[in-house]
């Protein structure tokens, strides 16, 4: 069910929809107790245009090296998931990408001026960026899993 919500004052250059929709009742209560003050309503819109957020930036910082070398890999070597060399040889060709990519500077977290990054809500900043980037990882291959079944 969708219905147009008569704009509020604070709304009125930015009309909103209402729209309802199901969650499991275990996300749910995640979101509820992240949600605080907020409400679960600002919470979802909140995490629904992070996301939104986080594929823009993906777009912006191309990974087109990465999936070059993957490919081509694949292409002279097979498989890299399934052939122990194909994995070293990828192994190595990402890291070097990596290495030659790499910002100068120091690896530290910064304040992100857009108040609806979830960095700070799904991560704990004060870890060094092997965790989170191991935090990172397993939510790709989960996700990778997930979209395979």
């Amino acid at each position: 069910m969708v219905k147009k919500d008569k704009p509020r004052s604070s709304e009125a250059e930015n009309l909103t929809i209402h729209t309802t929709f199901r969650v499991p009742k275990e996300l749910h209560d995640k979101l509820t107790a992240v949600a605080g003050r907020r409400g679960i309503g600002e919470e979802i819109r909140r995490r629904l245009e992070a996301s939104f957020e986080c594929e823009a930036r993906q777009a912006e910082g191309s990974v087109e090296e990465l999936q070059r070398a993957a490919a081509m890999v694949m292409g002279y070597f097979g498989n890299w998931r399934n052939d122990p060399f194909a994995h070293a040889v990828f192994s190595q060709a990402a890291k070097l990408i990596l290495e030659k990519t790499r910002p100068k500077g120091e690896a530290i977290p910064k304040p992100d001026p857009n108040p609806d990054n979830l960095a700070d809500v799904l991560f704990d900043l004060t870890e060094p960026p092997e965790k989170i980037g191991g935090t990172i990882a397993g939510f790709a291959i989960r996700d990778a899993a997930e979209k395979k079944s």
